[in-house]
């Protein structure tokens, strides 16, 4: 199965960075969403196996 992980990066003086990245899953399921803090920003993995749904996602947090 193959899944689409929306990359979004928000730094503590206000930058957004948002991308996509493909994956293939062995077992044939998808990770779930997660989070990480970091010292200047956080950053969060969200998955999808619809690549247009991924896609609008990213647009969107790249809006944000």
């Amino acid at each position: 199965m193959q899944f689409y992980c929306v990359v979004q990066e928000y730094y503590d003086n206000g930058r957004v960075s948002a991308w996509i990245t493909n994956h293939v899953s062995a077992d044939g399921t998808i990770p779930k969403n997660r989070s990480e803090e970091r010292v200047d920003k956080d950053i969060y993995f969200d998955y999808f196996t619809d690549k247009t749904e991924a896609i609008k996602f990213c647009d969107k947090a790249k809006r944000a």
